[in-house]
């Protein structure tokens, strides 16, 4: 739709010598149209109220959807506000003055319109926003104050130019990339009176770069020697020309020039020169940074034209890679060399000794060196050599042991095994390990030994243990209850990292079976069968185990004194197919065992019903039963050698023994229902367990020539927790009854959650 179709108020507004604005406004368009506008928008611009010299928000622009249009005036913003309507931009400069500590976004789209070419100007010392999809031809001037672009199409077409003035800021957004050319402008004579304040002067001799957060790219060339000053803590990327010798001063967070910057850059405190392009001459003071390459690891070659100097206390940033490439730079001059290089090294199949070519300077060094050198890596020494024009980095394996990597007693012992030399010395028992190991820092090391450990095999059998209270759970809520039974349930269970050991996570489901005799009045004798499947995992999907187990068991429910005994025995046998990953730096493996474990459980409970205190309180419909468990448990895993690459282990046959015992406070309330009668049950119930709480497996690795065993230690089996069930059991007919419940246990950092259903029938 052409502009001219669109009912807009045309602004006549003039500038006194006091301020003062907007004297008159005309309606662009008939009565027709007037009508038509009021039809389908009902918004008319409204200009301040006489006296009123500042807009101070959106309201006093009318609805937000009428355009606006820029005549030949200057708009006076008094207030922080956002606009989204469109602005038109006529046949002279649009003028915006922004007052102090104030700010115009204008988010909507800005436009041309009657053929202009004309621009925006922004005045004052406060912050005008764009981010719409601007289409308008005109230049932009930055005359004072902040400029803040927050859209690639901010700047509208871009073959505009943004001519920025001493004094003014120009921010950039998160993400932005201005592709207009940018002009640095050395005089403001042309900014009207009032436009600038003293504070818009504290840098007056310099257009102020600020990059807030993140990422931003000046692409378009740049025009001009006023000076630049880099502020705030995000980088902004230079990827234009710029052919006049400007001077920049990065005091804030980084400058990556990945192009041309015919100008020096002092690199002050704290603050980054990054990138792969070339400039004229660079300065790093004390904390400053030289950087080549984006500083994430990618290595990348930086050009100096004429001088580089390095001063006390400076700091040259390496990358470098196991293939062999480094971050490097050249200058076409001299290189005067202080202060640190600092080495980090990326993730890759190192070797125990790498050299690289860091710096050349085709004029030399003038006889100074670096002061120190370091590196990310623990357990590699990095050293400097120097000749006439260039710089070399060697790293070469120290003599710190990888222990020192270590930060439990298990990471300790596979970094002990790792670091086991063979004969002929210096040779390494496992030495693709030890290779991969030795150019990682302490952190990754530590993260390398806990991974390479056999710990989560012990975490696997704790928890099988643990888990072995559901068939004993479903043995004992239903002996002597009905001729046969069945009884599901569900759990999902959470166990905090403890010692080092990383935390996991379990879904346990299952099914048992039952019948039962009476071999007497008082004594009945029963069977069961059940099996049962459990999903075991560790976040970050480092280690999971799919562990599938058969239950068998005999049970005896009897009752002595008015006090209901039940015994019982149980075996499992279970199939386990693991696997777990080793991915830390240059050392990746994936590993898989299947093995198989047993279960043995003895177990009692004795239940006394209190029912002398139902008919007490006048409610025999109501019972209220404490009761006592006991459970000897033992669990076997057989030994199995895992597939996969150098950090396979061979994992040794392990057994592990346990006491649980339980203290609980049943209740239960009956009453007759239609089919027969229901109940409902409650349980509180603390728990203990003894014995082999502490779960280890003992390995070795697979390539290993010596075989060195090695224990790992895997998360423990509770010692104390507390559980609480709920559930309710009714009658369907008179032979067949079913039950749902929940039922939770809690203990420190761990937590289980789980639920059931129960079916009783007679024949």
């Amino acid at each position: 739709m052409k502009f001219q179709n669109v009912p807009l108020l045309l602004l006549d507004v003039s500038s006194t010598k006091h301020g003062r604005m907007i004297v008159g406004a005309t309606l662009v368009g008939g009565m027709k149209k007037m009508t038509a506008l009021a039809f389908l928008s009902g918004v008319l611009w409204s200009p301040p109220s006489p006296g009123q010299e500042w807009i101070h928000d959106e309201a006093q622009w009318g609805p937000p959807d009428a355009p606006f249009l820029l005549s030949d005036s200057t708009l006076y913003i008094g207030g922080s506000f956002e606009s989204a309507r469109g602005v038109r931009i006529d046949d002279a400069v649009a003028a915006i003055h922004v007052k102090g500590d104030t700010g115009l976004h204008l988010s909507g789209v800005v436009s041309s319109v009657n053929g202009s070419t004309a621009g925006l100007e922004k005045l004052g010392p406060g912050r005008l926003a764009l981010s719409g999809l601007n289409t308008f031809h005109g230049n932009t001037q930055l005359r004072d104050g902040t400029l803040h672009i927050a859209g690639s199409d901010a700047l509208g077409k871009r073959t505009n130019a943004l001519l920025a003035y001493q004094g003014s800021v120009l921010s950039y957004a998160p993400g932005a990339t201005v592709f207009n050319q940018l002009h640095l402008r050395g005089d403001n004579t042309a900014a009207p009176d009032g436009s600038t304040d003293p504070a818009s002067w504290a840098l007056a001799d310099s257009v102020q770069w600020r990059v807030d957060s993140g990422v931003a790219v000046q692409a378009g060339n740049m025009v001009g020697s006023i000076p630049v000053v880099k502020l705030g803590p995000g980088t902004l990327r230079y990827t234009g020309i710029a052919s006049f010798p400007s001077f920049v001063t990065v005091n804030e967070g980084a400058l990556d020039v990945d192009w041309h910057l015919a100008g020096t850059v002092r690199v002050n405190s704290n603050a980054r020169l990054e990138g792969s392009g070339t400039v004229r001459q660079a300065i790093i003071h004390a904390a400053g940074v030289l950087s080549p390459g984006s500083g994430t690891g990618h290595t990348a070659a930086f050009t100096v034209t004429e001088k580089l100097e390095f001063q006390p206390g400076a700091i040259f940033e390496v990358d470098a890679t196991a293939a062999g490439p480094a971050d490097s730079v050249l200058v076409a001059g001299t290189a005067l060399l202080d202060g640190h290089v600092m080495t980090r090294a990326g993730d890759g199949d190192w070797q125990p000794s790498t050299s690289y070519s860091i710096l050349q300077a085709t004029d030399g060094f003038q006889g100074t060196r670096f002061a120190s050198v370091a590196t990310n890596l623990a357990f590699l020494t990095p050293t400097l050599s120097y000749d006439d024009t260039t710089v070399r980095l060697r790293l070469d394996r120290n003599g710190t042991p990888l222990g020192e990597g270590g930060e439990t007693p298990t990471e300790d012992d596979v970094a002990d095994v790792v670091d086991e030399n063979v004969s002929p010395a210096p040779q390494k028992d496992n030495q693709q390990l030890h290779d991969r190991i030795v150019v990682m820092d302490k952190p990754q090391a530590s993260v390398a030994f806990n991974q390479l450990s056999g710990n989560w095999t012990a975490s696997v059998r704790s928890g099988l243990l643990e888990d072995s209270r559901f068939v004993r759970e479903a043995v004992l809520r239903n002996a002597g209850t009905s001729p046969s039974w069945s009884h599901a349930f569900y759990s999902s269970a959470n166990r905090a990292s403890t010692g080092g050991t990383p935390a996991d996570e379990r879904d346990i489901g299952g099914l048992v079976m039952g019948m039962e005799r009476p071999i007497s009045s008082a004594v009945r004798l029963g069977g069961f069968l059940g099996v049962q499947q459990s999903l075991s995992r560790r976040r970050l999907a480092v280690a999971d185990a799919k562990v599938q187990s058969m239950h068998a068991g005999l049970a005896l429910a009897t009752r002595i004194w008015n006090t209901d005994v039940t015994l019982g025995l149980a075996r499992t046998w279970h199939k386990i197919h693991s696997h777990r990953k080793v991915a830390v730096a240059g050392l990746h493996d994936a590993l898989s065992g299947n093995y198989r474990g047993r279960t043995m459980q003895l177990f009692g409970e004795i239940v006394a019903p209190m029912r002398w205190l139902a008919k007490a309180l006048g409610t025999p419909a109501s019972t209220i039963s404490p009761f006592v468990r006991m459970a000897w448990v033992q669990g076997r895993t057989d030994g199995f050698v895992e597939s996969g690459g150098a950090a396979a282990t061979h994992v040794l046959p392990a057994r592990q023994s346990l006491l649980f015992s339980t203290l609980g406070l049943q209740a239960a309330h009956v009453w007759d229902t239609p089919a027969g009668s229901a109940q409902w049950q409650g349980q509180l119930a603390w728990h203990h367990a003894g014995g082999d709480l502490r779960a280890f497996s003992h390995q070795y690795f697979r390539d290993s020539a010596r075989q060195t065993v090695f224990a790992s230690e895997g998360l423990p089996v509770t010692r104390r927790a507390w559980s609480m069930e709920l559930s309710m059991q009714a009658d369907l007919t008179k032979a067949v009854s079913l039950g749902v419940g929940y039922a939770g246990r809690y203990s420190a950092g761990r937590q289980d959650h789980g639920a059931r259903a129960t079916v009783r029938w007679t024949f």
